[in-house]
């Protein structure tokens, strides 16, 4: 890696490849400025020669100061949400933004997500605040928003996929079930199975891992490395609660009761080479 010529070293890159800022807090956009807290992202494309950027702003904002930084929020007590970039690239590869605009508003803390095979980011939120915190919505959940889509989408919370400290999720393009990880310790990696393939929004069950044979499995400590263990999955049976104040762990402690596997602040989630790959803090 190497310090980027184009913008003064502010970030390394891989020699052979070109960096550039596209967009930076506080700019102006459609409708208002850009938020702060840029976090998840994943790239579409949009035609022949434009890519759509559909990213998270994890704004963290007590409910007492947040306000929704664009229309059709989720919460009015809610600053956090997505932005969407529309970017042309030219015949010699380089980049300039042509708009950017608030696509989900309202939501709480957006961490990470993932993207979809049907060209949709799931914008996921890593807080179960409620309404006992002052919001005027429970959180914990996951949302959708269209890559076409031009401007705030109507926020619907996918409940089914439970309501937890969500982090990052992939899914599957040959089953179309979506593999989620947790952040808080200890956490469960989940699978939900959608009763529509590709149609999140209709519900589906969502399951915790448990390794075969040893219930409650500590997997931050005594690993081996490329070890591999058999797995089973565990229902959960109360995915959503209506709790102003969720206790800690409510969808994580059904998949222990159960005997699912323990892991410690999960993170990203991925998928390639038929495989869904995730990483854990320890």
């Amino acid at each position: 890696l190497l310090p980027s010529r184009e913008l003064d070293g502010i970030i390394s890159i891989p020699t052979g490849f070109r960096a550039t800022l596209l967009s930076t807090a506080g700019e102006e956009m459609v409708g208002g400025v850009v938020p702060y807290a840029f976090d998840g992202m994943a790239a579409f494309r949009a035609g022949a020669d434009r890519v759509r950027l559909v990213r998270n702003h994890e704004v963290r904002d007590a409910a007492a100061v947040s306000r929704p930084f664009g229309e059709r929020p989720y919460d009015e007590t809610g600053a956090a949400g997505t932005t969407t970039v529309e970017v042309l690239l030219g015949p010699d590869g380089e980049a300039r933004v042509i708009r950017q605009f608030a696509s989900l508003t309202g939501t709480c803390v957006n961490c990470a997500g993932g993207s979809t095979p049907w060209s949709s980011w799931i914008s996921c939120e890593e807080t179960v605040e409620g309404t006992a915190a002052g919001r005027s919505q429970n959180h914990g959940y996951t949302f959708e928003v269209a890559a076409a889509a031009n401007g705030p989408v109507t926020p619907v919370p996918l409940r089914a996929m439970g309501r937890f400290e969500h982090e990052a999720l992939a899914v599957d393009p040959a089953t179309g079930w979506v593999y989620l990880t947790e952040d808080r310790t200890p956490a469960g990696f989940y699978r939900f199975t959608p009763a529509v393939a590709g149609q999140l929004s209709q519900g589906g069950t969502l399951e915790a891992l448990a390794i075969a044979g040893v219930d409650g499995y500590d997997t931050s400590v005594n690993q081996s490395l490329l070890t591999p263990h058999r797995v089973r999955w565990v229902m959960i049976d109360n995915p959503d609660s209506d709790e102003a104040m969720l206790p800690s762990g409510y969808v994580y402690n059904q998949g222990l009761a159960k005997g699912a596997a323990q892991f410690a602040r999960l993170e990203g989630c991925w998928y390639g080479d038929n495989s869904i790959y995730f990483n854990a803090t320890t």
